[in-house]
């Protein structure tokens, strides 16, 4: 038994011990939680115990299968066994994860009740009934990624990923796993209000802000479990797609990483990226700020642009990123001016607005639909201001990049696995023509074969002939050997010998030692020619193509099942997004 790994169900020592001696009572049976009907018994509060025999679990699951209708096995490379049978179990098992399986939180909001008058404050309480309700697009992106990863059944046997398949060594399929959060890059002028922002939006002050230049560097705001910092080669390996940013001088010790507890708005399944504010004059950054902002826009889902209006807006630095990220990213770029309730005045407030974007026109490709809302972080000092703010307006361009994403996931996976299954299918047709081939090539090897113990026994003939002309071998074999033999192999002897020989042991006539009148040792030696070359031609034609053992026939074929399976568990998410659609 094991804990779903959607819930963290915090137990206190006195309902340990209640569970233990109930569990006793009824013999230690297992009883069923409402997180998608997972099994919970006692144990699964303990370590789990390793099996005593992993290749007798995957031995058993192999019986299982085969006794279900027979289905065919993937014997994996790491000695574990996947049956097409645990198909139906595995996307069973993600259709409760991805389903839902918010029923299980009310039991854990319970005992989480019962701890935090102890050892959690309000807002850790607050936190965990936020993570109990996630919203479907951050469970659907985590499914996803999970797919990818180990598959529908976790680190189960029988269970794995996407990326796992493509990678074996027949198929060689070359996949990219999704990441199961947002990337939202946040750029503008000095002091645009880019780190208070992201502050407001999680709740959390994690980022440093004031009128000083504080982000000289690139800082991940991403939602864990712990408060954690990652400096430099830390937050590098924490994200595996940053690899290509390394490249640039300077900027490793100038990348950071904040993880945050908050479940504020969507922000689990966002990863904010903040920037170094962009000013003129004789700023010097320790790293090309716009080559690595440009970088990371190619790897992100969405770009905010905020504009100081307090002189620093028209940065020269800032509009000549904005110009070349609407070169390849237009789709990505959203543009608002920031901190409108610094400028009291409408008239002046419409004055900075006119020039940005008359700055902005001759820059962009869609100047048609330029928009430039104005937002501010509410506060006690602006709560009466008369001053539009569509600080909701970031927020649902911050869901619809989340929405956008899921579908481009679910797209990305139907596509990842149709390549996967044409490679499969292409393997095997590729092995049934190798297999043909080889049945001709078997047979014209049999054949040349063939021709070369002709060859043998001709030789063998000949060599036979010239050996019997010898009076020595010639009288032995009358003597000795044909009194011995039977009336056929004794004509054949006689046949071979010569009638007469003479005092040197060769035999009176010439003819005897001719074929055609070409000598008998000639022959020979023409016949062991044809023999090397015949030997070296069947060795030529007689070479087979190598082709796919049974084993590997059998887990090509489960790959296909399990695509398949795969496919019916991305519908069902599917269906979860349209669901949350019709609620909206």
């Amino acid at each position: 038994t094991r804990l779903s790994t959607t819930f963290r169900t915090y137990i206190t020592r006195k309902a340990l011990r209640t569970s233990i001696m109930s569990s006793e009572r009824t013999h230690h049976s297992p009883r069923k939680e409402h997180d998608g009907g997972t099994s919970v018994g006692v144990n699964a509060i303990k370590p789990a115990k390793p099996p005593r025999d992993a290749s007798s679990s995957a031995g058993k699951l192999s019986n299982s299968s085969s006794k279900n209708n027979g289905n065919d096995t993937i014997h994996h490379q790491k000695g574990e066994t996947i049956s097409s049978a645990t198909l139906t179990t595995n996307a069973t098992t993600a259709d409760n994860r991805g389903g839902g399986g918010s029923g299980g939180g009310a039991s854990g909001a319970k005992v989480e009740q019962t701890r935090s008058h102890h050892h959690y404050s309000h807002r850790d309480v607050h936190h965990h009934h936020h993570h109990e309700k996630s919203s479907p697009n951050e469970r659907i992106l985590k499914s996803i990624h999970d797919l990818y990863e180990r598959g529908p059944n976790g680190n189960q046997p029988g269970s794995v990923g996407i990326l796992e398949i493509a990678k074996d060594p027949l198929l060689n399929v070359t996949c990219w796993k999704p990441r199961k959060k947002v990337s939202v890059l946040i750029i503008g002028n000095h002091s645009a209000g880019k780190s208070s922002f992201i502050n407001w939006y999680i709740d959390e002050s994690i980022q440093t802000t004031g009128v000083a230049i504080e982000t000289r560097g690139f800082t991940y705001v991403t939602s864990g479990r712990k408060r954690e910092s990652l400096k430099g080669d830390a937050t590098f390996a924490f994200y595996d797609h940053l690899d290509g940013l390394e490249r640039f001088e300077g900027i490793q010790a100038n990348v950071f990483t904040e993880v945050s507890t908050s479940k504020e708005k969507n922000f689990p399944a966002i990863d904010f990226i903040d920037t170094p504010g962009l000013v003129d004059g004789e700023m010097e950054y320790p790293f090309d700020v716009s080559a690595a902002i440009l970088w990371l826009a190619d790897h992100v889902d969405l770009v905010l642009v905020f504009f100081d209006p307090i002189g620093q807006a028209l940065c020269g630095r800032t509009m000549k990123v904005i110009e070349a990220l609407n070169e390849k990213h237009a789709e990505k770029l959203s543009y608002y001016m920031s901190k409108a309730d610094q400028v009291e005045k409408e008239h002046d407030r419409q004055r900075v607005l006119i020039q940005i974007t008359q700055n902005l026109s001759g820059r962009i490709n869609n100047s048609h639909a330029f928009k430039l809302p104005t937002i501010y972080l509410p506060n006690e000092q602006n709560s009466t201001a008369n001053i539009p703010n569509a600080l909701s307006e970031v927020c649902e361009d911050i869901d619809k990049a989340i929405r956008l994403t899921v579908q481009k996931n679910l797209t990305a996976m139907k596509d990842d696995c149709a390549r996967i299954d044409r490679k499969v299918v292409e393997v095997l047709e590729e092995d049934k023509l190798k297999r043909a081939e080889n049945v001709k090539r078997s047979m014209r090897g049999a054949a040349l074969l063939a021709l070369s113990w002709v060859f043998i026994f001709f030789m063998t003939f000949v060599a036979f002939v010239e050996l019997f002309a010898f009076r020595f071998v010639g009288n032995f074999v009358r003597r000795h050997v044909m009194p011995r033999c039977n009336d056929f192999f004794a004509a054949i002897l006689m046949g071979m010998l010569p009638s007469e020989v003479d005092e040197v042991g060769r035999s009176k006539f010439s003819a005897m030692q001719r074929w055609g009148g070409v000598r008998r040792r000639y022959v020979f030696g023409g016949a062991l020619l044809g023999y090397i070359l015949v030997t070296y031609v069947k060795n030529v034609v007689w070479t087979l193509n190598k082709v796919l053992t049974k084993k590997e026939q059998a887990r090509m074929q489960a790959y296909r099942t399990y695509l398949q399976g795969l496919l019916k568990i991305r519908s069902n998410l599917y269906s979860e997004y349209f669901k949350q659609l019709h609620t909206l």
